[in-house]
């Protein structure tokens, strides 16, 4: 439109142009051959040589253009099937984010032909083909696609290979991903996809000497909601922790610190550090560690493992210990607790007190193993007898636990 306006313009401004000079000065022109000759005005002549010029190039232009028909069908027809390869592919890739497997599918590979970017078209297409539990298809589209690649070979590889490890995954082909993604992580070690991608594989194979290098990477990329990656964690750091049940209790101490903090306070995972520790005959240190971890966070687990240590300073473990009577008095855990760590600091009359209760409270077969062989260093064998007897069968049927008496738990008998 601006074009014509500016042509339209120029025409008008060489038509008044030539009317002034011709009403000043009209002129002629004299064209003879042989015995011919034509007089035109000046004016007239221009005007004609314009005319001869413009028709000259108006049937130039047509011609060309007719010459070029073919061409310009093609190209028209190239565009417009381009432009609906476009539209279907964002249908298609809307039908994807819909869950339409099967509409997406195909529409995708109809319109991949014509598509401007086919690769996109066939990494889509391979994901609805998963989805559909068509690991042939998918294999089929990704070929397709890994036959697109042209320009920037090595990024469009990166990106078909990372699809296919993650569908591979998805479809519990582990082994074939893990192949790849070791490969990919070689190109590039800190790729986010890739690292996410591989802690999928690591967790649902439960493979954790591997995962245990990436997961400080995917913690600082937070590519795993905390949640999720919490539990992870504590599943990892259970499993390293057990492995280092050989290593010195040094050894299993500088693990521990380099535990997040969040995942220390997990009682599970803190029971089987203290557990390590009492193994390694490192009481004194299990000792400090539980005392701190029950003023914060008591718990019935944590009482019991408490019981278990065998500390240098006996009485002050089982003064400790009686702290907690006034919240937790009939916990049949506690009173366990105290009956051993009184049997350790030798008060018999208090252990036997304990002991009776816990069972009154709660039997339990530790219980009555702890509380027979009190009986037994007491010289009470029947009695002994009958309470290992009572532990054996307990789940079978309890039979009269021996007589409760009230006492003093202050008592230092």
């Amino acid at each position: 439109m601006i074009k014509l306006l500016i042509v339209f313009l120029i025409v008008l401004l060489l038509s008044v142009f030539i009317g002034l000079f011709a009403n000043h000065d009209t002129g002629y022109v004299l064209i003879g051959r042989g015995y011919y000759t034509v007089e035109l005005s000046l004016t007239l002549y221009v005007v004609l040589q314009l005319a001869s010029f413009m028709s000259l190039y108006a049937i130039i232009r047509v011609g060309l253009k007719t010459w070029h028909m073919p061409t310009i069908i093609r190209r028209w027809k190239k565009r417009n099937q381009r432009q609906k390869a476009h539209s279907a592919s964002n249908i298609g890739l809307m039908q994807l984010a819909q869950g339409q497997w099967k509409k997406a599918e195909n529409t995708l590979i109809k319109s991949a032909k014509n598509s401007e970017t086919p690769l996109l078209n066939y990494l889509s297409a391979a994901r609805a083909a998963q989805k559909r539990n068509a690991p042939e298809r998918r294999d089929e589209y990704l070929e397709l696609a890994q036959n697109q690649v042209t320009k920037n070979k090595t990024k469009n590889e990166f990106a078909i290979q990372i699809t296919q490890a993650e569908l591979q995954i998805a479809h519990g082909q582990f082994d074939n991903a893990k192949a790849l993604l070791k490969n990919l992580k070689q190109l590039k070690p800190n790729h986010p996809q890739v690292l996410f991608l591989l802690f999928q594989l690591y967790s649902k194979q439960k493979d954790f000497d591997p995962l245990l290098d990436i997961l400080p990477h995917v913690r600082k990329l937070k590519l795993v909601p905390n949640d999720e990656l919490t539990a992870v964690e504590l599943e990892l750091y259970r499993y390293a922790l057990k492995k280092l049940k050989d290593q010195t209790a040094s050894e299993i101490t500088k693990f521990w610190k380099i535990i997040p903090k969040n995942c220390q306070k997990n009682d599970s995972l803190f029971q089987l550090y203290a557990h390590l520790l009492i193994d390694k005959n490192k009481h004194d240190a299990a000792n400090n560690l539980l005392k701190t971890r029950l003023k914060i966070s008591w718990n019935e687990d944590l009482i019991l493992l408490y019981g278990d240590i065998a500390s240098n300073v006996p009485v002050a473990q089982l003064e400790f210990a009686e702290t907690f009577l006034n919240k937790y008095e009939k916990n049949h855990c506690l009173l366990l607790t105290l009956g051993k760590l009184a049997k350790r600091c030798e008060l018999w009359g208090k252990a036997r007190s304990y002991l009776e209760a816990s069972i009154g409270s709660k039997a339990r077969r530790e219980t009555y193993r702890e509380l027979g062989a009190l009986l037994e260093q007491l010289g009470e064998y029947k009695t002994a007898a009958k309470c290992f007897r009572d532990g054996l069968f307990l789940d079978q049927k309890i039979t009269i636990a021996p007589t409760l008496k009230l006492v003093n738990f202050n008592s230092t008998e």
